[in-house]
């Protein structure tokens, strides 16, 4: 459930428009895939919003179970634009770490600035494996969604 805060008390108090609109998704379980077909794991729906400048913070842990094949991850805008992609291979492909195929914990924080339109938004961050029937995984997946200005 998103958490829509208003700005007293952040800079730019209530009157402002830093720290008037902020919410927060965010899913700790961990989420295994075999697909090469993007899976979602985490999406943020804004609701109407003003025009404006806006910040997307988006992080995750990581691991992928092969050292041949990438682990991949995008942030997509309304389904249709890529914001972000990270495809990574790992250098060990050995152990376990809870469902995942390897016991590799690998940490990705990344932030974006938007200009926005008045209207409703939605991101989402999305996982798979570069080689169908290789295991992927993401967990302590977390967006956050900011008014700047």
């Amino acid at each position: 459930m998103p958490i829509l805060q208003p700005g007293a008390g952040m800079v730019g108090g209530a009157g402002g428009a830093f720290g008037g609109l902020y919410l927060e998704e965010k899913d700790n379980a961990v989420s295994t895939t075999t697909s090469d077909t993007f899976q979602e794991k985490l999406s943020l729906s804004t609701g109407a919003i003003p025009a404006g400048k806006y910040r997307l913070e988006v992080s995750y842990m990581w691991n992928h179970n092969t050292t041949q094949y990438d682990f991949e991850a995008q942030v997509e805008q309304d389904d249709t634009t890529q914001l972000f992609l990270h495809k990574e291979e790992p250098s060990d492909s050995q152990g376990v770490f809870e469902s995942t195929g390897s016991d590799q914990r690998f940490p990705v924080s990344k932030v974006m600035s938007l200009d926005l339109a008045d209207g409703s938004y939605q991101f989402d961050l999305d996982y798979r494996t570069g080689q169908s029937g290789q295991s992927s995984s993401i967990w302590d997946a977390v967006m956050t969604f900011w008014r700047v200005s």
